[in-house]
């Protein structure tokens, strides 16, 4: 029976010592310095996500407004280009034509029947690409209002 009654002694020295030991281990309501460390660390996140939102948001302003600008600038080129190239082409066939009047006259006008077809279907796209440029801007413009609401959110 003595050793019955030594079981409970010793977890009952256990249970003080572990006692104290967590009240030690636990910080003290008197410093107040862990609850400003924990605010400073909870705005400095604030902080980051903001700064990190508003580079997210710029970025993708910029990116935006950079490709339509290289866009109408590559298409303007090349459409200028073509048409240059193609009236060129098209006027020194058709003076060859008529100087030379020889048997090939016929294939020089066919060709020269393309080469009219395709101008005007280069105009034709850029008529539709000069109406839907309004369109165009009106959607990036659209597009930034909305990322500058979600950067004020």
């Amino acid at each position: 029976s003595s050793s019955g009654r030594v079981v409970p002694r010793s977890s009952s020295i256990v249970r003080r010592s572990v006692v104290r030991w967590s009240s030690i281990s636990r910080p003290s309501v008197d410093r107040p310095s862990s609850s400003v460390v924990v605010v400073v660390e909870e705005v400095v996140v604030v902080v980051v996500v903001v700064i990190v939102k508003v580079v997210v948001v710029v970025a993708v302003v910029v990116v935006e407004v950079v490709v339509v600008v290289v866009v109408e600038v590559v298409v303007v080129v090349v459409v200028v280009v073509v048409v240059v190239v193609t009236a060129a082409t098209t006027t020194t066939a058709a003076v060859v034509a008529i100087s030379t009047q020889s048997e090939c006259n016929v294939t020089v006008v066919q060709e020269i029947a393309v080469v009219v077809v395709v101008i005007v279907v280069l105009i034709v796209v850029c008529i539709g690409y000069i109406r839907a440029m309004p369109a165009l801007t009106s959607y990036i413009y659209m597009r930034t209002e909305y990322l500058h609401m979600l950067r004020k959110i």
